[in-house]
């Protein structure tokens, strides 16, 4: 099996006297040349950034030569590195919500942290849990190359009417992202809000709600591929239940509704507190949006 990886350090002179003179290199399994140069100076760093590719069993080799001089005498070199995975497995995130046309746009942002290049999938799931087309991006995936410390943005304009999904997400080691969601109602100032993505092995995600001022609306995610019922349990600011309701979603679908229109849930207005959205197969994934009056925010989830 086949990594990929990162090298960053650098290699120093420590002798004042001298100055030390040395050749440096690194070596893949003591023959094959990952990086060469020169020490000529006192404490002038020679740095370094590799993107790598090795095998299980392989060998790196940090290596101090003799110099111009063929001496030892002033050879004290330092030496500094770091080695890292870009590899690995992929780790899924989800965006639970996804919405475009009638007044709403969602754009998505990665970026890569490490010095190696990177690439991944980012998928569209309908409401009904089958892939959503988005007619700007050319089908129901995306795939992206990313540049070592670079960043990809997706953009699902609004046009047309409205259309609703999630986003799903496989991301390599050292990716990072997150969606933005923007309403446009005329008259108004564009609203926008920043929102977490969400990870994929929760069976229970808890949502805080404000409903003394505000309108808690949600986006719950049926990430088993078999019908599912998701519960949901609200409780006020001390811990007691105000109501429980069920949801139940057909394999990988999604919903998005108003938190106190949910059969069950009529109590939590007029009351703050939380929700635990529970999976009774498999996992969950749930975001919430609160609203006051024509501006609204994010509400990120506590997962479990």
């Amino acid at each position: 099996m086949h990594y990929s990886g990162a090298i960053q350090g650098l290699f120093e002179g420590l002798d004042v006297v001298g100055p030390t003179t040395t050749d440096v290199h690194i070596l893949l399994n003591s023959s094959t040349s990952l990086f060469s140069g020169n020490i000529s100076s006192f404490e002038v760093p020679l740095t370094l950034a590799l993107s790598v590719s090795v095998s299980a069993g392989d060998k790196i080799d940090f290596v101090v030569g003799f110099g111009s001089d063929r001496s030892y005498l002033f050879d004290s070199t330092g030496l500094k590195g770091t080695i890292t995975s870009t590899s690995g497995v992929p780790v899924t995130r989800i965006l639970p919500q996804l919405a475009f046309g009638g007044g709403w746009y969602t754009a998505l942002y990665f970026t890569n942290t490490t010095i190696a290049p990177v690439s991944l999938t980012v998928s569209l799931t309908g409401n009904d849990g089958n892939p959503l087309t988005i007619p700007a991006l050319g089908g129901s995936s995306v795939s992206l190359n990313l540049a070592a410390k670079g960043t990809a943005l997706i953009e699902a304009p609004n046009v047309g009417s409205l259309v609703q999904g999630y986003v799903t997400a496989a991301l390599p080691t050292g990716v990072a992202g997150c969606g933005v969601f923007r309403q446009s109602v005329p008259g108004v100032p564009d609203q926008e809000a920043v929102v977490p993505l969400s990870v994929n092995t929760a069976t229970t995600s808890t949502l805080l709600f404000d409903d003394t001022k505000y309108v808690t609306g949600v986006a719950v995610v049926n990430l088993a591929s078999v019908n599912n019922t998701i519960t949901a349990t609200a409780r006020d600011n001390q811990g007691n239940i105000l109501g429980t309701g069920t949801i139940p979603l057909a394999p990988n679908a999604k919903t998005a509704l108003v938190l106190r229109d949910i059969p069950g849930l009529a109590s939590i207005a007029g009351a703050f507190g939380s929700v635990d959205f529970t999976a009774t197969i498999g996992n969950v994934a749930a975001l919430g949006l609160r609203f006051h009056g024509g501006a609204f925010t994010s509400i990120p989830t506590s997962d479990r």
